[in-house]
């Protein structure tokens, strides 16, 4: 009878402890998609608040306050180094780590040029959702037109990113 309490006793610890691990793991693996929705919810704000201001381009009003946003949103000029220098200074700001800058051919579409930019930086989770709310203060119009989110690093209070974002700039059209 005292055996088979013991075995008893020992499954019994065993199914308790594999519970606790998957309950662990699951509070673990839900935070990281609570954390992914967030930041997913705050690149649509922000991509739906551009697409706002691009339909503005096909009726401009006719304020002078209209005309310099614009143009300073959308500058005639193909020069992007101001761009590049803000967008370094926001990654800095925001504590991301800024790796690498890769300008792609401009390609027309419509009354703009779009410039895309690849960026790659490292950080967290808050640091990345610090930088796109800097992009998106940017007085220069950028939008993300996509973004790949990989964990180089995990440890015990964050996970570290890598992360690469093709940030695209607009210019009009040179004449």
């Amino acid at each position: 009878m005292i055996k088979g309490t013991a075995r008893a006793s020992v499954v019994v610890s065993a199914l308790v402890s594999v519970f606790l691990t998957c309950v662990v793991w699951g509070i673990f693996y839900f935070g990281f998609l609570r954390e992914k929705w967030k930041l997913k919810q705050r690149v649509v704000a922000q991509l739906s608040k551009h697409e706002k201001f691009l339909a503005h381009l096909s009726h401009p009003e006719n304020s002078d306050a209209w005309k310099n946003q614009s143009e300073q949103a959308i500058p005639n000029s193909a020069d992007i180094s101001d761009l590049l220098e803000a967008v370094s200074m926001q990654a800095n700001l925001s504590g991301m780590v800024l790796v690498n800058f890769e300008e792609k051919p401009a390609q027309a579409s419509g009354l703009v040029v779009e410039i895309p930019i690849t960026v790659t930086l490292t950080g967290n989770y808050e640091n990345l959702i610090q930088f796109i709310e800097a992009l998106d203060g940017l007085s220069r119009l950028t939008t993300i037109k996509n973004m790949h989110l990989a964990v180089s690093t995990l440890s015990q209070d964050h996970a570290v990113l890598s992360i690469t974002l093709t940030i695209v700039a607009y210019r009009g059209q040179l004449s």
